[in-house]
């Protein structure tokens, strides 16, 4: 084996005695010929285990093993009951930040569309000003007849001629 799994051997389980006899052994040997896991085995031991070593055993009152008892039991008899009201609401509109994040690039994507739109339409309001503008014009101009006097005006573009 080499050094780094013996290392994680020593930490796992080889230090509490918890690994079976054969992974023991093969630590055991590796031990023997390698000064660096040897010495990383020893300094484990001083820092880890024999500060620890005389450490009596405090067991807790049995009030608070029973409190921890009804605890647990209240949970699971939690667990058990059916949602109620506020829990399903609270189930079916709860939402995770990714959720809120395609949300929020939905709707900004969709107000930019909205927005884009806008001139647009405000083009054909302005299209339709100027044409009651220029009708506005035309009539400025006609007789009592309703026919236009243009003999004042000289009409030299097509624009021209075409409002008036």
């Amino acid at each position: 084996m080499n050094c780094k799994r013996i290392k994680e051997l020593i930490t796992t389980g080889y230090i509490d005695g918890e690994i079976n006899v054969e992974l023991q052994k093969e630590v055991e040997q590796h031990l023997n010929t390698c000064s660096q896991c040897r010495h990383f085995e020893q300094v484990l031991r001083q820092t880890a285990i024999e500060p620890f070593k005389n450490v009596e055993e405090v067991k807790p009152p049995q009030s608070v093993w029973n409190k921890i008892k009804e605890t647990i039991a209240k949970e699971k008899r939690a667990e058990e009951l059916p949602l109620g009201l506020r829990d399903r609401i609270h189930a079916i509109f709860s939402v995770g930040k990714p959720v809120f994040a395609v949300v929020t690039v939905i709707t900004v994507i969709l107000m930019t569309m909205v927005f884009t739109r806008l001139p647009f339409n405000s083009q054909k309001v302005v299209s339709g000003y100027l044409e009651e503008q220029a009708e506005f014009l035309g009539y400025l101009d006609t007789d009592a007849a309703g026919s236009y006097d243009t003999d004042y005006m000289d009409l030299d573009t097509s624009i021209e001629q075409y409002f008036f």
